[in-house]
């Protein structure tokens, strides 16, 4: 009783417990997830703050790369016109700026190596700086020697801007999240492509106005096209919507859009150094046309950029819209489970009321079922006498039919044994005739061949006594000289001819040899047989002798599992009696146990704080004990 009692006062805490669980993994979920949105928001946030960085990057980058190629442009008319001096003046003037912007460049990779993204930048810095320091000077040489191709000029000037391109793409390593890391692609690919059209142009724009472009010259032209048309196929793919503004910034008129499919077939289709075909805008001058497009970048940039805040601020909102949900829906999910935990509990206890009444009754018809037990019981122990009585005689029968099946047992097991020494002696007998109808076969093989061997040897014979014979003519029409040849050719056919009669005879015994090997292999393969149908027959009876052997050991453990059921039933009887008569003290213990329980059952009662139902309201009230004035504050 004290076993039902304490599980049934535990009820409630353990309740308690259990409703708290879920309330607290749906907090550590909710919190989970708002941190990992949060952790996305910080991303997008940290981003925003490096294409900042890279905006500025941009812009340092562009003064450099406009002076890099106003000094190209300079160079170019240097090399269309070698001799004046003014443009060579004019040339040298340029030197001063751009080493300028070349020290500030320094100055950042310098700021560079020391901020906290220094490894990103740490491959590039040593090259960016050698290639400035090494390839600058070289092109402001071969321009005022003279002594090199213009377009080799052309290309170093270009790989310097390149160069310093490389700074930029450095800055990739700064972004994270997929919508920063498209945007940079974007304004990196539009970098790339104002640098291609720069060159390109200007090598239009010197092959119109010089009379056509060098075979060294051409190359770059074509290279410079397709590179862009690339860069801008990637805006396409990307970033439509910055490829579009792209598209209606520079080729907005009628004249940039003729300009840009005519610089796209002279790439195309220029091969020699035939002077180019003349393109004439239809308002203005080709050169003012060139400066109306490239200035429209600054506004292409700006857009970009713009464009990369609004998508940043969209996705990073988007999180933090999230964030809130999530909050707001964890906040709801905790009421509700708590609410949840307060229902449950107040039904928890309408049900143990509900239990400690249903117990109340329960023990009025345990105690009335404790009277009807004593009664039966008495029946019971009259009932056990009579069947032990019955179940000895049963055990006397089964011990003499166990005797019986043991002997039947050991002669079974005998005749199997015996059958089987039979089946072994013969299947041996059987495999040994077996070996020698083998053997029978084997002669028969071997005489054939040797037959084949005597055929050989006759025809072997019957060759030699042949040429023999022609030895002998031709010996005879020798005359004397052929005498001694004639008596060889004698001894010779007559040996011929003793093979050819012992081969004969040796056939003749190999004959009568084969002839009787065929007998004793047919009379061998008649022993077989008939020791194969003996083997049979042993067999079959070997098989029935051990089914039987099978049965009869079968039949004893079935006897013996019967014995002892048996054996067991007679102590179930003699228990039944000593059982039968503990039935009616145990009916009274009930009745003691019976009262304890209404006891118990009025003080949950209490506990739970309802009435007094059943006979445990006739009970005495019993003081709390300890642990029942815990569970119930």
């Amino acid at each position: 009783m004290f076993r039902i009692r304490h599980i049934t006062l535990s009820i409630p805490k353990k309740l308690w417990l259990l409703t708290i669980i879920p309330t607290l993994g749906l907090v550590i979920a909710g919190a989970m997830s708002f941190d990992t949105l949060y952790s996305e928001y910080q991303a997008f946030v940290r981003d925003a703050k490096s294409l900042a960085q890279f905006r500025r990057e941009v812009s340092d980058y562009l003064v450099l790369a406009d002076q890099l190629n106003a000094e190209r442009d300079a160079s170019v008319e240097v090399f269309a016109h070698p001799k004046d001096a003014q443009r060579l003046r004019e040339y040298r003037t340029h030197f001063a700026e751009t080493d300028r912007l070349v020290a500030e460049m320094d100055v950042r990779l310098d700021r560079l190596a020391s901020s906290p993204d220094a490894a990103l930048f740490a491959d590039r810095d040593p090259t960016i700086r050698a290639f400035f320091a090494s390839q600058l000077p070289l092109a402001r040489t071969e321009t005022l020697e003279g002594t090199h191709p213009p377009g080799e000029v052309l290309n170093l000037y270009a790989k310097l801007n390149y160069e310093a391109l490389f700074i930029s793409e450095c800055y990739r390593g700064t972004v994270h999240t997929p919508p920063g890391l498209n945007i940079f692609d974007a304004v990196l690919a539009l970098q790339k492509i104002q640098q291609q059209e720069l060159i390109a142009t200007e090598l239009t724009l010197r092959g119109m106005e010089f009379g056509g472009l060098t075979k060294d010259e051409i190359p770059l032209l074509r290279r410079q096209f397709f590179d862009s048309t690339e860069n801008e196929y990637y805006l396409l793919k990307f970033q439509p919507e910055l490829r579009a503004y792209f598209r209606d910034t520079t080729r907005k008129s009628e004249d940039d859009t003729a300009f840009y499919e005519y610089q796209i077939e002279l790439a195309g289709t220029q091969r020699d150094n035939a002077p180019l075909p003349e393109f004439k805008p239809k308002s203005g001058t080709l050169p003012e046309l060139v400066r109306r497009h490239f200035a429209a970048y600054e506004a292409v940039y700006g857009y970009a950029f713009s464009l990369a805040d609004s998508q940043l601020q969209a996705v990073a909102g988007q999180r933090q819209r999230r964030a809130a949900g999530i909050g707001a829906a964890l906040l709801a999910g905790i009421a509700l489970s708590l609410g949840a935990n307060l229902l449950i509990t107040r039904s928890t206890r309408r049900s143990l009321l509900a239990v400690s009444q249903s117990i109340a009754q329960a023990s009025e018809d345990v105690n009335e079922a404790s009277s009807q037990l004593a009664t039966a019981g008495d029946q019971i122990s009259q009932d056990a006498t009579h069947y032990a009585l019955a179940i000895e005689k049963i055990s006397q029968s089964l011990d003499h039919v166990s005797s019986v099946a043991d002997t039947n047992k050991t002669y079974a097991v005998n005749a199997t044994a015996t059958t089987a020494r039979a089946r072994d002696s013969v299947d041996a007998g059987l495999s040994t005739i077996n070996e020698l109808d083998q053997a029978m076969n084997s002669a028969r093989s071997s005489a054939q061949k040797i037959n084949q061997i005597i055929a050989r040897i006759n025809e072997l014979s019957f060759q030699t006594n042949l040429l023999a014979l022609n030895a002998a003519v031709e010996a005879a029409r020798a005359g004397p000289a052929g005498a001694g040849f004639a008596v060889v050719a004698d001894e010779v056919r007559g040996l011929a001819s003793r093979c050819a009669e012992a081969a004969k005879e040796t056939a003749d015994l190999i004959g009568h040899s084969s002839r009787d090997t065929a007998t004793a292999i047919s009379k061998s393969d008649e022993l077989a047989g008939r020791f194969k149908n003996v083997s049979h027959n042993i067999h079959e009876v070997n098989e029935i002798v051990t089914l039987i052997s099978t049965n009869f050991r079968q039949q004893a453990a079935s006897i013996s599992e019967i014995s002892l059921s048996v054996a067991k039933q007679r102590k179930i009887a003699q228990s039944m009696a000593a059982g039968a008569q503990q039935t009616a003290s145990t009916a009274l213990s009930m009745e003691r146990q019976v009262d304890s329980l209404q006891t118990s059952v009025h003080r949950m009662d209490t506990m739970l704080g309802g009435g007094s139902s059943g006979p445990a309201a006739a009970a005495p009230a019993a003081p709390l004990q300890p642990e029942l004035a815990e569970a119930t504050a």
